[in-house]
């Protein structure tokens, strides 16, 4: 009779565990729908050996330098953003252009600074 009860009793606790277990979860989230999007920045034509600064929506809005010719922007919200290059050594090539952003996809834009 005892070796029943014990047998019951651990059934029961497994049973209990299981349930918190499934209920609970591992505790990671899944967002099925993404709420931002990704933009690539190209430097491309005769001056895209230089570093240029990035402006993002107008032109006090500075958000990096690109090393080498590209820039990447992450988190942005879904719409038309506007983008500003501005060469960082002499402030003399430029660039500016309009590029949609859909949320959870890579858009792409090639600047050519003169």
């Amino acid at each position: 009779m005892k070796k029943n009860v014990i047998l019951k009793s651990f059934l029961v606790l497994v049973a209990i565990s299981l349930l918190v277990i499934g209920f609970t979860g591992c505790g990671v989230t899944y967002n099925p729908f993404p709420t931002a999007g990704k933009v690539v920045i190209t430097i491309a034509g005769s001056y895209a050996y230089y570093n240029y600064d990035v402006y993002l929506d107008n032109y006090y809005n500075y958000i990096g330098t690109t090393s080498g010719q590209s820039f990447t922007v992450t988190g942005l919200t879904p719409g038309s953003h506007f983008f500003y290059v501005e060469d960082s050594a002499y402030n003399y090539y430029y660039e500016e252009d309009n590029v949609y952003v859909t949320a959870g996809q890579t858009s792409y834009l090639t600047l050519y600074p003169y």
